[in-house]
């Protein structure tokens, strides 16, 4: 059994975590490992900040904390992966659609197969086989 791209785990690019002084309520190692893993499963700084309970200007003030290379570089990679799955995912929908609930009728539901149209720059449309 195959499993689709959503359903990967992603695994987290590795790093140092910033060195800081501790605070209960800070950026402890174990809230920056959160955040980068969070934020290659979602590729939002938004999500990955509500999940570790920390302000999106707390997270872009760590990314630019002098000793933070090591979590910048991690940064970068997981948005990069979060890109690549994301692609995965489209591309897995365009070739096999997406299974959707259709309202065929007041108070019927029909399971219906959607895909996803492009158009061309010239207009065209596009559609997978």
């Amino acid at each position: 059994m195959t499993t689709s791209a959503a359903e990967q785990t992603t695994p987290t690019p590795d790093f140092t975590p910033v060195p800081l002084r501790y605070r209960h309520d800070g950026w402890t190692p174990a809230k920056q490992w959160m955040f980068i893993q969070t934020l290659a499963d979602t590729g939002s700084v938004d999500k990955a900040c509500q999940m570790v309970m920390m302000s999106e200007s707390a997270a872009y003030r760590l990314r630019r904390h002098p000793d933070a290379g090591d979590f910048r570089r991690a940064w970068d990679a997981a948005i990069d992966q979060a890109w690549n799955g994301l692609a995965q995912i489209a591309i897995e929908r365009i070739r096999h659609g997406e299974t959707g609930a259709a309202f065929v009728a007041v108070g019927s539901l029909a399971r219906r197969r959607f895909w996803f149209v492009a158009r061309s720059e010239e207009g065209a449309m596009l559609q997978a086989s």
